[in-house]
């Protein structure tokens, strides 16, 4: 997290104390440098080599209690702090909330509703999230500006909401099929006092701008949104990193390689754990669970004895799914959906496993273009969502109408490639 140049307005000075140390309260002016916040002191941090460089201010911002952490950070000569974080509301550093109140970009225009969907819900109905270890389960309403207003039944910390926020976001990046940021945070603690929240980010906004609600892969407003959500949810964690990179490459492409090597680690994983090969296992699931459960339920085992564990479990799973598998398994839970994405299945199989072999295992890829190997990402990409969309239980109306849109933002790019040919 990160607390960027222009999400607050300063005051040119503050009074400041440093918890955790000793000496009076000092003053310090705040400056940006390189896009950051720096706090130059009147009387320099105390820093030693080796130590902690993470500090915890109290101050006040025009008479409200204010919370702030960062790092020493040298600018100019001068041991300053980069701030990270401030809590303006609060000076508790152990504070606890009841909600938290966000704008995310893109979320307002997301919550609106088409014929395709089906049933429309209220969205005065609050969405149920279930848990995402270690946070505990809470509700989601969104209000009528847009913002997503997150209560837990009892006051937590800020880590435990954040684990839903981001989950949010990225669910909104993935529905728009583009990178969108946390432009405010508002926390409520249980006073009921607001507590503005500044540096919870990831990357500073993207100014993503307002989509027609035909644009998006699914909406908000309806009735299927909560199952949508339910399902998302718990990915996070039984199909993880799978919707982590989905996201994550929107948030920060990479290089086409990379992409496309961790994109088929995701088809090969995301087939293993929702289409596991019943004939690759030496026991079935069914069988294997108790004693699955028995062996992760040890603790204070050391390394050999964990490696031991990891061996019977990789033993009672037999030959690990191979990417084709994955693969064939994706296409035939697709069947015409892919067609009407415009890729050829046949194709896209032969090329990604060409390509993720070639990266992996040749130093290269397999002899494909830029242009070829930009084809397998995106066409891996758009049958990854296509594929958690249906999973997800998304109407096969709106599938559909996902399908043709995801045609019509990649196909026009590579109508000279195979995998594109139908």
């Amino acid at each position: 997290m990160a607390l960027y140049a222009g999400f607050f307005d300063w005051p040119p000075m503050i009074e400041f104390e440093v918890l955790d140390a000793t000496g009076a309260p000092t003053t310090g002016s705040i400056e940006v440098v390189g896009g950051r916040y720096f706090l130059r002191p009147a009387r320099g941090f105390g820093f030693s080599t080796g130590a902690s460089t993470e500090r915890t201010l109290k101050t006040k911002i025009e008479g409200v209690p204010t919370l702030v952490r960062g790092n020493i950070f040298v600018h100019d000569g001068v041991v300053g702090l980069r701030i990270n974080e401030a809590h303006v509301g609060t000076d508790d550093p152990n504070a606890r909330f009841i909600s938290v109140s966000a704008a995310i970009e893109l979320l307002p225009s997301l919550c609106t509703w088409r014929p395709d969907d089906g049933a429309a819900r209220s969205m005065s109905t609050r969405f149920e999230l279930p848990g995402i270890a270690p946070s505990p389960a809470m509700t989601l309403m969104i209000s009528n500006d847009g913002a997503a207003v997150i209560t837990a039944a009892t006051p937590t910390g800020l880590d435990d909401f954040d684990h839903h926020l981001i989950a949010l976001q990225d669910l909104v990046c993935f529905a728009a099929d583009q990178p969108v940021e946390r432009l405010s945070l508002v926390a409520t603690l249980p006073s009921g006092l607001p507590v503005k929240v500044l540096g919870w980010n990831r990357f500073p906004p993207f100014d993503a701008h307002t989509r027609q609600p035909v644009e998006y892969l699914f909406r908000f407003g309806a009735a299927y949104a909560q199952e949508m959500i339910s399902g998302w949810w718990n990915y996070r964690t039984t199909h993880r990193p799978v919707t982590q990179i989905l996201a994550g490459l929107r948030y920060q492409p990479g290089w086409i390689e990379t992409s496309v090597n961790i994109l088929a680690t995701c088809v090969e994983l995301f087939g293993r754990v929702q289409f596991p090969s019943s004939v690759s296992r030496r026991i079935s699931m069914i069988d294997f669970a108790e004693i699955e459960t028995a062996l992760s339920g040890r603790s204070g085992l050391n390394r050999a004895q964990r490696d031991f564990i990891s061996n019977i479990k990789s033993l009672a799973e037999g030959r690990p799914q191979k990417l084709y598998q994955s693969i064939d398994s994706i296409v035939a839970d697709l069947g015409e959906t892919l067609g009407e994405a415009g890729i050829n299945g046949a194709e896209w199989k032969a090329a990604l496993i060409a390509a993720r072999n070639g990266v992996s295992h040749s130093g290269g890829g397999e002899g494909l273009t830029d242009q070829e190997m930009r084809a397998v990402r995106d066409a891996t990409r758009t049958a990854l969502s296509l594929v958690i969309l249906k999973q997800l239980s998304l109407p096969s109306a709106a599938l559909a109408r996902a399908a043709e849109r995801l045609k019509m933002r990649y196909t026009i790019n590579y109508r000279e490639q195979a995998i594109y040919s139908l």
